[in-house]
């Protein structure tokens, strides 16, 4: 009886084990409840800002914000014609120009978070010198600096900046000469808002004014490595490079 049983047994578990197999598929067929096409478009990259910005100081004294801003950058791509992105960096702050602080500061931190948005653009064929692609665009962000003082409180300050940037984009063929895959130049309005405060003074401090001119442009040698420069005009000049690598 034992030798007609262990085959039994075989045979029976080698007719279930398919059947419970076949209940646990590898391949879950052509359709999902949500379906992505592809992946967003990733960008980073690095920064230096060299910020100057005219400031009122309790509303009677005029100051000055003065310092050099490291970054990194991450963008995401949440919609084809939305990016989101955010920096992250050390903060050198120079001095704040003005006899009641003193201009001993240490490392400090700034980070934001912003979009850019494509609001309207068109292409263009004719003439040659000015084919390319005309477009406007909506900019964001809000940053939030801390700069430690060794002679007062820590200096504070939050900016939220908007932008409307009119830009034109010359493609490679015309810039076959220089080497360059394109050129991207900008220019716009903007405003930003400035609100700080100095620890241990019972200072704040706010922007001496707040709507000004951005001027930029961002040359790709590669379609997914791109250098740029701007600058921010408000009662003074900060000026900002970057790299950033688009995956």
């Amino acid at each position: 009886m034992k030798t007609i049983q262990i085959p039994s047994l075989t045979l029976l578990l080698a007719i279930a084990l398919p059947v419970h197999a076949a209940s646990l598929p590898g391949h879950m067929g052509d359709r999902s409840l949500i379906e992505t096409r592809q992946m967003p478009r990733v960008s980073i990259g690095a920064g230096l800002e060299l910020i100057k910005r005219d400031i009122v100081i309790g509303n009677t004294i005029d100051g000055t914000i003065d310092g050099n801003a490291y970054s990194a950058y991450l963008g995401v791509d949440a919609l084809s014609w939305l990016t989101i992105h955010g920096t992250a960096g050390a903060m050198f702050l120079n001095s704040l120009d003005f006899s009641d602080a003193g201009d001993n500061f240490d490392a400090g931190l700034r980070w934001s978070l912003g979009l850019n948005a494509s609001l309207w653009h068109i292409d263009t064929t004719t003439p040659d010198f000015m084919r390319g692609r005309f477009a406007i665009g909506f900019t964001a962000e809000y940053a939030d600096t801390t700069a430690a003082a060794g002679d007062t409180g820590d200096v504070t300050w939050t900016e939220t900046a908007m932008a409307l940037p009119f830009s034109f984009e010359m493609p490679n063929e015309p810039m076959e000469f220089w080497g360059v895959e394109s050129l991207l130049i900008y220019a716009g309005p903007v405003y930003t808002v400035i609100d700080g405060d100095i620890d241990g003074t019972g200072l704040d401090f706010e922007e001496s004014q707040d709507a000004g001119a951005l001027f930029g442009a961002d040359v790709y040698f590669a379609p997914n490595v791109s250098l740029g420069a701007r600058i921010i005009y408000i009662d003074d000049a900060t000026v900002g490079v970057s790299a950033r690598y688009h995956f």
